[in-house]
Parts: structure tokens; sequence; C-alpha cells
């Protein structure tokens, strides 16, 4: 016997949080890695 607890429905997917110090002398870097973490996930998104 399967019980349904939640009658809705979840979509499969990438959540990535970033935190960091908004003051931090490697902004440069960061923003660098941010960027390149947000390409890496909307390549994973596509397949």
């Amino acid at each position: 016997m399967e019980i349904d607890i939640f009658d809705i429905g979840m979509t499969p997917g990438v959540q990535v949080n970033l935190c960091f110090d908004p003051s931090s002398p490697r902004k440069e870097r960061i923003a660098a890695f941010t960027e390149w973490l947000h390409e890496e996930v909307s390549d994973i998104s596509k397949i």
C-alpha cells in the first residue's frame, strides 16, 4: 500500500548557494568563480 503524503509534484533541478564576504579583498576571484559556476550549472541544466 502506497500513501501519498503531499499531492504535489517536484521538478528536479540544481540549486547552488554561494556565500561570501562582500568586503573581501578577493572580489575579482569571487566574481570569476561565480561566473564559472553559473556557466557550469547552466550546462548541466541543458542535459
